[in-house]
């Protein structure tokens, strides 16, 4: 028993050794950012709202949302007007008109939280303030997040993944000791703390990503432009370069005063319907 005992602790020390090697390799080849070789005049290129996310955040985040919201309205495909201390959206276009990502935040717009092709701030703000609607607006947000997933350019963003097979044996042979360190009675502590990192090892390489070298230019091109965007405001009366600040958080610059609160308001309340409905939405769905 004793020399099993033995064997076991050597098996483990040279796991745990393995263990941080693959760690630390994970972190350089999936996750360590590419230094930055120049830097992109981005005024002269056109990216698309979901690849500025990914690129920034490396996800699609609710700003994207807000974003294409006010595109719709830069491209009159949505009538904004202003009523007292609320701003009303109104449908402009015909379905033929509208892409599969557009369709569908207009469907969410004015079928889902509206009516009558009409929506407005408060409305929106209000939306998920319960269950039934927290849940009817994560069932649609997903949907759209979905959809500009796959319109993104998500697989030239990122770097392919390493090492996925390694992960695996690694967590493989952990949950073999953790398992065995019970059928063989020995109750080692370490034995039965192995089982926490080996489901870290797997959570950080699915949450873990690395821009290509391309893309990490654009990344720090894009941060230098949010720079500009402070010291320049005028930038701001482009209407691409306005949806940009709003991924950036950085449209509160901008010199109209009607313009900066509709977005601050407008992002605000999509921000919190995706909160909420996360937070409630999820049991009301289950709940289904």
């Amino acid at each position: 028993m004793a020399t099993i005992k033995i064997v076991f602790y050597i098996i483990m020390v040279l796991w745990y050794m393995y263990y941080i090697y693959l760690f630390i390799n994970l972190y350089l080849n999936n996750s360590k950012p590419y230094d930055c070789d120049k830097v992109i005049d981005v005024k002269n290129v056109v990216i698309p709202l979901e690849d500025l996310s990914l690129i920034i955040y490396k996800k699609i985040k609710p700003e994207v949302l807000t974003a294409t919201i006010v595109k719709l309205i830069n491209n009159r495909k949505i009538k904004l007007e202003k009523n007292n201390d609320d701003f009303t959206l109104i449908c402009n276009c015909h379905d033929s008109d509208l892409s599969k990502i557009e369709l569908n935040i207009m469907e969410l717009l004015f079928a889902v939280i509206g009516k009558d092709d009409k929506v407005t701030i408060r409305q929106i703000n209000n939306f998920c303030t319960n269950n039934s609607g927290s849940s009817s607006f994560l069932m649609n947000y997903e949907i759209w997040k979905k959809l500009a997933l796959v319109s993104s350019n998500k697989n030239k963003i990122f770097e392919p993944k390493l090492d996925y097979n390694k992960v695996k044996l690694v967590q493989s042979i952990g949950i073999i000791l953790f398992i065995l360190n019970i059928i063989l009675k020995l109750y080692s502590f370490i034995g039965f703390f192995i089982i926490i990192p080996s489901i870290l090892i797997t959570i950080y390489f699915y949450n873990i990503s690395k821009l290509t070298k391309e893309y990490s230019d654009y990344y720090y091109s894009f941060l230098n432009f949010r720079g500009e965007i402070r010291e320049n405001p005028e930038l701001l009366k482009n209407n691409i370069f306005f949806e940009y600040s709003i991924i950036l958080k950085s449209y509160d610059a901008v010199s109209n005063i009607d313009k900066k609160e509709f977005a601050k308001r407008l992002d605000r309340a999509i921000n919190k319907c995706y909160t909420n409905s996360v937070l409630y939405g999820n049991r009301s769905l289950f709940r289904r």
